[in-house]
């Protein structure tokens, strides 16, 4: 059973309305409206307003993490050094923009998650694969997710499990030759 309120309004009077959605046990969808307008009793209504606003951003922060944005221009550098994700997502999907203009056989960008003690060789032994394999050994079980190699203007995205993986830091960076000295980053699962 679901339910997640949502806030609807509140007047000039201070009367504060809460409609909420939620789930039966059959799985049937419901809306819910509840008016508090009972007066000398404020205390209560504002604290039901507090506690649903708080469950709302709660949900809405917790959706939020679980979908991860990074862009690359034609320099050698990610626009975020660190990410986070919850182990809680299960899921996590990640979407990569390459914000330059060149392309990608000149001045491509990949997204590649490894531990961190993985990442040099990853990296190296990945530039015997080439562009069409973007710079990945096939079946490179060290490799934890990756994207294709993208040229300016493109963007992709990958989606993979952190459920399984050890709270902590691992590593992002790009696998085009060379770059991955200097374009890398932390991705922290956290509980």
């Amino acid at each position: 059973m679901m339910n997640t309120p949502y806030l609807s309004e509140i007047n000039d009077l201070g009367v504060a309305c809460v409609v909420q959605q939620g789930s039966n046990a059959q799985g049937e969808e419901y809306w819910a409206r509840q008016t508090y307008k009972e007066q000398g009793d404020y205390g209560v209504i504002t604290m039901k307003f507090i506690v649903s606003v708080i469950v709302l951003l709660a949900a809405h922060g917790a959706s939020a993490s679980c979908e991860l944005t990074i862009s690359a221009a034609d320099l050698l550098e990610f626009d975020k050094k660190e990410m986070e994700v919850s182990k809680s997502c299960g899921t996590v999907k990640v979407t990569f923009n390459h914000t330059g203009n060149l392309p990608k056989n000149i001045m491509g960008h990949n997204w590649v998650l490894s531990k961190p003690e993985d990442l040099t060789a990853v990296a190296q032994e990945g530039m015997a694969a080439g562009l069409d394999n973007s710079y990945i050994t096939a079946g490179d079980a060290r490799v934890i997710a990756f994207t294709q190699v993208i040229g300016g203007g493109e963007s992709t995205s990958i989606e993979f499990s952190v459920a399984d993986l050890a709270e902590g830091d691992y590593a992002y960076y790009c696998t085009f030759p060379g770059h991955w000295a200097v374009m890398k980053g932390i991705l922290r699962v956290n509980p």
